[in-house]
């Protein structure tokens, strides 16, 4: 492949872009021929990053629509009256036509928010292939693109982030299983010595964009239960990740009329997250929705045991060894009590550590990027 398209819905430091943005920089440095270019829906904090790493960069937003002032609007009347008005075409009409015919190999379709403006450009030069790398389970994809079944018969593959997005798309929208390749999702930390071996409190740890997806009303309910019927053990929680102004003012209303105030942090976004990654005993992810999210990776990688609800994540399909620590869905009760397991039994929690870091260290770009990149060469 000498020319590819990627398509990305924003530059956001969240898990999909972020994966596209490893993918860039290991194509950059081991197939330096091919000729990358970078088409974002939306801005992100993550622009920079991405320019530097693609020959040729575009951003859709910036193709907006002209605002008529007053006499533009009287003058396209008149003309339209007299039948002379023509109606000129949507600058971003106009780049995308001219976009769709630079020759690609391959059109990259990186979540379904993309996936709409692949296939435009194929409705425009059908010559292109299209594939579509589908990070969402069903929830999400309700919201996001719940007309999706109108596209798959044009896109040429699939790429899913874990067998639960794969077998998603099988049963509810009819993908043939064969036209789906699972490829994992990937990330990297920085290592840090564990420089807090000896502080007072045991941290429990959760990150993502707050929500009822990430269930962070979950992580919530369940420092409550802790401090109700655990009240003399040392265990504080913080939430790493960006809540929308009127999910703060709720969580920490929660917070303050919970009298918990003393024991969750919520953080905020932070833009190298591994140090306070590095300061957790345990990550719980109360997720209700979660196809292989970054942040279990790499929370992973540093050696940090998983707590997860059953059947709502990819990331338990490579944690068979440790099926305890995944509790029945909604199940606080039993969140709460593997965490109190672990703060009791240091030994057990230290051996788990050590085999989470080990099978997370498979996910990192070096070892996927060269599978990803096979599996697009096939297609």
């Amino acid at each position: 492949m000498k020319r590819i398209l990627f398509i990305t819905h924003d530059m956001s430091r969240s898990g999909a872009p972020i994966v596209l943005l490893h993918f860039l920089r290991w194509l950059r440095k081991n197939q330096p021929e091919t000729i990358l270019t970078l088409l974002s829906l939306k801005e992100g904090e993550l622009k920079e990053e991405f320019e530097g790493e693609v020959d040729n960069f575009y951003l859709l937003s910036e193709f907006k629509k002209e605002e008529l002032t007053f006499l533009k609007e009287v003058k396209k009347k008149f003309l339209k009256k007299i039948g002379r008005y023509s109606q000129k075409s949507h600058p971003k009409d106009v780049f995308l036509k001219k976009l769709a015919f630079q020759d690609f190999d391959l059109v990259y379709a990186n979540t379904i928010v993309s996936i709409p403006t692949a296939i435009n450009l194929k409705s425009i030069n059908e010559n292109l292939m299209v594939v579509a790398h589908i990070h969402e389970l069903n929830s999400a994809i309700k919201i996001l693109l719940p007309n999706l079944g109108e596209y798959l018969n044009d896109i040429d593959g699939f790429i899913s982030a874990s067998n639960l997005v794969k077998n998603n798309l099988v049963n509810k929208y009819q993908v043939p299983f064969e036209r789906i390749k699972t490829i994992y999702e990937f990330s990297e930390v920085r290592l840090f010595p564990d420089f807090l071996k000896n502080k007072e409190y045991f941290i429990v740890g959760g990150a993502g964009k707050g929500g009822w997806r990430k269930g962070t009303d979950l992580f919530i309910h369940v420092a409550k239960y802790i401090k109700s019927y655990y009240p003399e053990y040392k265990i504080k929680f913080q939430w790493i990740g960006k809540n929308s102004v009127w999910e703060d003012v709720m969580f920490r209303n929660d917070l303050e009329k919970a009298n918990l105030e003393e024991i969750v942090n919520f953080l905020g976004e932070i833009e190298i997250p591994d140090k306070k990654f590095a300061d957790f005993d345990v990550f719980l992810m109360t997720s209700r929705e979660d196809p292989f999210p970054l942040v279990c990776i790499e929370t992973g990688m540093l050696g940090k045991p998983i707590i997860g609800f059953k059947g709502v994540t990819g990331t338990e399909e490579v944690l068979l060894n440790h099926k305890d620590n995944f509790v029945s869905y909604l199940n606080i009760e039993q969140m709460a009590k593997k965490i109190v397991y672990y703060y009791d039994n240091r030994n057990i929690l230290k051996k788990d550590s050590k085999s989470f870091e080990s099978i997370f260290s498979n996910y990192t770009p070096a070892k996927i990027c060269p599978m990803l990149y096979k599996h697009l060469r096939q297609i």
